[in-house]
């Protein structure tokens, strides 16, 4: 098996089943080569019906369903490591869906011998209602936007792969471990980080970003909001406390850092303003601020 997917799930069977249909789609390939395995970390919904129908009605023949009763993304990105067979691991996000070329492009890659361990593509959002006024590039990471460059490279400068569009050599967990359970959503609780903690673990492997590896991502209405925005941008910050709590060296290296993000961000928000977009400079500054509540409050929660 060349190539595993592994799709961690919660309550989301709706936009799942677009996801799975984009990998069974996959145009120009062999799909004796790749498996597709769902992570049910606790669904109330109809998350294992819609799976147990393409089973039963065999859809596609290499598709396993296990379930994952500790909550949290990380817990079910490490039983779905543990279960799948390929020599490469794809993680997707439920809610995401593929560009029909994808494997194709990256067993393509895999053909050219690139000395990586891991690749990532770009992450392009494909909204369900209009966008917002006050929307613009710097913020659309908070909904799952990733593209840090335009031409296919190495990453570098601590740059990485994102969650919803990785691809990692199954030995690398070997190596260097699982995925940080006390990092990464568990349920409604939006932490992140986890992949950010597992990529630095490998700070001497090597990361390969290609172009033409493209994921969709959705972006539901009920998170084109201010709410929304605050409460994402909190837990930012939060998962970047849990980090680094116990790394005293990695506490100064993240304040100078954030005083830096901090000025770019004024600088950002004065060119908005400058060209009378007003909104968009407002949520400029309130993205940089509700990230360093996060990182300063030990007692938020919620």
């Amino acid at each position: 098996m060349r190539l595993s997917f592994i799709i961690c799930t919660y309550n989301r069977h709706n936009y799942l089943k677009k996801c799975v249909d984009s990998i069974i789609t996959q145009r120009s390939i062999n799909l004796n080569e790749i498996e597709i395995v769902i992570v049910d970390n606790n669904s109330t919904d109809k998350t294992k019906d819609l799976i147990y129908e393409y089973i039963k009605e065999k859809k596609f023949n290499n598709i396993k369903y296990v379930s994952e009763t500790n909550q949290g993304l990380s817990y079910a990105r490490n039983k779905g490591v543990n279960t799948a067979r390929g020599e490469w691991l794809a993680f997707i996000d439920d809610d995401a869906y593929l560009h029909n070329l994808y494997v194709y492009n990256f067993f393509a890659l895999l053909n050219k011998n690139i000395n990586a361990v891991a690749f990532g593509g770009p992450i392009l959002l494909d909204f369900e209602t209009q966008i917002p006024k006050w929307y613009n590039n710097y913020i659309a990471s908070v909904w799952g936007y990733f593209k840090p460059y335009n031409k296919s490279r190495f990453f570098s400068n601590n740059i990485y792969p994102r969650g919803s569009n990785m691809i990692i050599k199954k030995e690398i967990f070997d190596k260097y471990g699982l995925f940080n359970t006390h990092l990464g959503r568990k349920g409604e609780i939006l932490l992140g980080g986890e992949e950010k903690e597992f990529f630095l673990r490998m700070k001497n492997e090597k990361f390969y970003f290609d172009n033409s590896l493209i994921i969709f991502h959705y972006v539901p209405e009920n998170r084109v909001n201010i709410e929304y925005i605050k409460k994402q941008s909190i837990f930012i910050g939060l998962s970047e406390r849990i980090r680094i709590k116990n790394c005293h060296n990695l506490i100064f290296k993240k304040l100078i850092e954030e005083l830096k993000k901090t000025l770019g961000s004024f600088l950002i928000a004065l060119k908005f303003l400058i060209h009378l977009e007003i909104e968009k400079s407002i949520i400029i500054i309130k993205l940089r601020f509700w990230i360093i509540k996060g990182l300063t409050n030990k007692n938020y929660i919620s």
